[in-house]
């Protein structure tokens, strides 16, 4: 090599290392305060820019947008999000006439910075959708418009305006609308427990279907009669426990029922001697009372001796009839097997004694209400018989057709409390001597 071209390779060499010791730092150096990193493959997390921020508050406005169409459309469902948005309670006109004024001065400014862009005054976003709950991300749907300052301020005061227009409305309205509020929250709770009742019971379908089909398995692979045995009693037992739940409650429907009828006929009563007061004696008014209370006992009768019947009839509580004392076990599995059943039988057998313990105590609660409703009503109606017109009360006394009714009535219930102290019998005495 010659000595010219020697001092090249050595100018060329000394350049280059200046190069790498000079603007790598200085690259390295800007990367680091911009946020990237030097490594290969190696990414950081950007920052918010100014398009992600104009992209929130875009999608903030057109959320609010959509909401208050929504109400001014009369879909309550929307209705919290209505009070989130307006951020006053707006069934209190006070607040209602400061918000008002409020969005006013603010609208006035939006307005008139809108007309600065030459805006053309038409509705904004007037294809504007929610999102269907298929569909993956976001909560606007349709031409979504572009994250600009215009339309930020745009969609800002068309925010401003349609809840001024909310609460422009009168104030009947409002109320309307809140109390479609409340019962559209109410339509939903109740739907909640509808759909939380059917999953309950989807699940207990499920749990019983797995315990038929482990039953049918283990039956299926039983490799002795014993087994099989075991299998057969096991299901029945869980038949009758299955049995013995339904059982149980319709016991609880039942005592719902007694409570609410009670109550019933307590306003019903209530209603009753009221008029009694209210009502003139010898009047048209207390006549028609009269009969009004012989209708009242009638329908009581009919209830003493439906209650007479169910009481002499009480459904058997389900038990199990099988004999374990027939199996016969072959190894300590079987005898486990057994000694398992054995347990249950004796479960079952203290359910099914409580059930029918308290279906016995429920018609007799029943009976008794019955009974006592009975003389209730035939107490205030002799009182009612002392007050109507004398030309009505020689009707009732006297041998005439309202005369026999009546008669052919109190023989009715002289029958019925002859039934009633035969059923009761022993347990009327009992529970008579209890109170002295």
């Amino acid at each position: 090599m010659t000595p010219c071209g020697l001092n090249k390779l050595i100018s060329f060499t000394i350049l280059s290392w200046l190069i790498c010791s000079i603007v790598l730092p200085y690259a390295a150096a800007q990367n680091a305060l911009t946020g990237q990193a030097l490594t290969p493959g190696q990414s950081a997390a950007a920052p918010s820019t100014p398009a992600d921020d104009l992209a929130k508050q875009l999608e903030s406005s057109l959320r609010e947008i959509l909401v208050l169409r929504e109400a001014l459309a009369g879909q309550a469902e929307v209705g919290n999000q209505v009070s989130k948005i307006l951020a006053i309670d707006y069934l209190d006109e006070h607040a209602v006439d400061r918000k008002k004024t409020a969005l006013k001065e603010l609208g006035v400014e939006k307005y008139k910075a809108l007309k600065k862009r030459r805006w053309s005054g038409r509705t904004p976003f007037p294809d504007l959708q929610a999102h269907s709950q298929q569909q993956s991300s976001g909560l606007i749907a349709g031409s979504h418009p572009a994250p600009t300052d215009f339309n930020v301020l745009l969609a800002e005061y068309e925010s401003l305006r349609l809840q001024l227009q909310f609460l422009d409305q009168p104030s009947t309205d409002r109320v309307a609308f809140h109390k479609q509020v409340l019962e559209a929250a109410r339509m939903a709770e109740e739907r909640g427990k509808q759909e939380e009742q059917k999953r309950i019971d989807e699940e207990e379908a499920a749990r019983i279907a797995q315990a038929r089909r482990a039953a049918q398995e283990t039956t299926k692979k039983a490799r002795m009669d014993t087994d099989r045995a075991i299998a057969k009693e096991r299901a029945a037992l869980a038949a009758v426990g299955s049995n013995l739940t339904v059982y149980r409650k319709n016991l609880a429907f039942l005592s719902e029922q007694l409570s609410l009828t009670k109550q019933e006929r307590l306003a019903q009563l209530v209603v009753l001697r009221n008029r009694a007061k209210d009502t003139p004696a010898g009047s048209p008014g207390m006549d028609a009372l009269y009969d009004d209370m012989v209708q009242v006992m009638q329908e009581s009768r009919s209830e003493i001796a439906a209650s007479l019947d169910a009481y002499a009839s009480i459904p058997r509580a389900p038990r199990y009839r099988g004999d374990l004392s027939s199996l016969s076990a072959i190894d300590k599995e079987q005898q486990a097997s057994i000694s398992e059943l054995n347990n249950l039988a004796v479960e079952t057998a203290s359910r099914a004694d409580d059930a029918q313990t308290r279906a016995a105590d429920l018609a007799w609660s029943r009976l008794k209400a019955s009974v006592a409703w009975s003389e209730e009503i035939n107490t205030l109606r002799l009182d009612v018989l002392m007050k109507v017109s004398s030309a009505k009360r020689a009707r009732l006394l006297g041998i005439t057709r309202d005369g026999i009714a009546q008669l052919k009535r109190e023989t009715t219930d002289i029958v019925l409390f002859s039934r009633w102290s035969q059923a009761g019998g022993k347990k009327i005495l009992l529970e008579e001597i209890s109170t002295l």
